[in-house]
């Protein structure tokens, strides 16, 4: 029995009994860490985490600003399409200027007539000009409302 443990570099429990602890000297490494390096591990662990919380509530704050101007762009997109159809639809007889509401914003909408052709001054081109805008308010630094817009223009052709 003793030369299997041997052979697989198993101590005996006899051998077990005559270790000693001794104290590791000043010039001779040990196992394990010491508390220094410990601590300076937990620092950097903290530095690194803070740092990644820093940059993902940026990133938040961001999304959320991202948001608040992503529905009067999309308003504006529905309300473009509506109203290019419209004015196809009403050639050549359309209303000058259009206002109203669409999705709790508002909006007006310019129809500039025929557009003139270049080379020919003293005629129209089969298409027409529209200009639509969306007006809504944010909260600017201040923490005052402030009322801001997007637009677009539209070539329309019947």
């Amino acid at each position: 029995m003793a030369e299997i443990l041997t052979i697989l570099n198993i101590p005996m429990a006899a051998e077990k009994k005559n270790r000693t602890l001794r104290r590791p000297s000043p010039g001779n490494p040990t196992e394990g860490f010491t508390l220094m390096e410990v601590m300076i591990s937990f620092l950097l662990l903290a530095l690194i985490t803070g740092s990644v919380l820093v940059i993902y509530t940026g990133i938040l704050a961001g999304t959320n600003k991202a948001e608040v101007h992503l529905e009067p762009l999309n308003a504006l997109e529905v309300l473009s399409q509506v109203f290019r159809e419209r004015a196809k639809n009403t050639w050549p007889v359309s209303v000058d200027v259009y206002s109203g509401t669409f999705s709790g914003l508002i909006y007006d909408v310019r129809d500039y007539g025929k557009i003139q052709n270049p080379l020919d001054t003293e005629k129209t081109m089969e298409m027409k000009r529209i200009g639509i805008w969306v007006y809504y308010t944010v909260l600017n630094a201040e923490g005052k409302e402030e009322t801001r817009s997007y637009a677009t223009s539209q070539l329309v052709g019947n």
